[in-house]
């Protein structure tokens, strides 16, 4: 095994006495990148002709006459919504319908994590388009969230990771798709009368296993709400693991043979192709 995958399990995953923290993770194959989503981030939302590259490298054009990705926000959920409906027929439920967007790499406020930190590795040492160093980055997602139902009435509070079914997650994402976003759910940094400030109005969630990519990627996200676009998910101090770029090839091929390959990334019969040919090639 690549003395790096040793060590990064020995600092990601020791072996104490007691439950492990309930962490998420994230891999980037770009150290480089900020913890936003890709709605949200700077080195991809260019005004006029934009080309976005997600996290598996990617390409998709998306020419917007001027604006940038998140001036289009509304406008893409609109088509989206619109023109999946032949794709989704049993699907009604906006919520879940952004979870697919996310999931077939529609920019979105969501910022994928997962439970699993090797599945976090395999992901930091994927290619980018520019050959770079990856990292791998942890977030304690507990927590107690406060908010407010449009604007009025007394703070509600809900307990974190929210489920993507509870309303302090839905009643964000709805109104997305009406084009008057301003009517929702909206986060209380110090709601009156609280002791203490809440860090952060980013909104962790917890969705449900029923895509095959969130399962096998054991998914989560983070939500990063209208009107708090500028902020980043505060990462754990001393769980942050950089991956040299000339050992990403070596790293890959020791996690395809502890079960972390292309069909983790991807599970499904593209996934699977591929891993049968990379088994197939590491062993001649």
């Amino acid at each position: 095994m690549h003395e790096l995958i040793t060590k990064f399990m020995d600092q990601f995953m020791p072996n104490k006495a007691g439950p492990p923290p309930a962490l998420w993770y994230r891999g980037q194959a770009n150290g480089a990148w900020t913890l936003k989503p890709s709605l949200l981030r700077d080195d991809i939302s260019e005004s006029a002709a934009v080309t976005f590259v997600d996290d598996s490298s990617d390409a998709i054009a998306i020419v917007q006459h001027g604006r940038n990705l998140l001036d289009a926000e509304l406008d893409m959920l609109y088509r989206w919504r619109r023109e999946s409906a032949t794709f989704f027929q049993d699907q009604k439920d906006v919520v879940e319908i952004y979870l697919m967007a996310q999931h077939y790499g529609l920019p979105t406020r969501l910022l994928d994590w997962t439970t699993n930190p090797l599945t976090a590795l395999l992901f930091s040492v994927q290619e980018a388009p520019t050959p770079t160093a990856g990292r791998v980055q942890a977030f304690d997602p507990s927590g107690t969230y406060w908010y407010q139902v449009d604007n009025v009435g007394d703070a509600r509070t809900a307990e974190l990771p929210a489920h993507s079914s509870e309303h302090v997650f839905a009643g964000q994402v709805r109104p997305l798709f009406t084009r008057n976003p301003e009517t929702s759910v909206a986060p209380l940094i110090l709601p009156q009368g609280a002791s203490k400030a809440r860090l952060s109005a980013i909104l962790p969630v917890l969705p449900d296993l029923s895509f095959t990519r969130i399962a096998g990627q054991d998914g989560c996200f983070t939500f990063h709400p209208r009107g708090f676009e500028h902020e980043e998910v505060e990462t754990v101090s001393g769980l942050d693991f950089a991956v040299p770029k000339e050992h990403k090839a070596d790293i890959r091929r020791d996690l395809l043979k502890l079960g972390f390959g292309p069909a983790k990334l991807a599970p499904g019969l593209d996934g699977l192709a591929k891993e049968v040919k990379a088994n197939v090639l590491r062993d001649l």
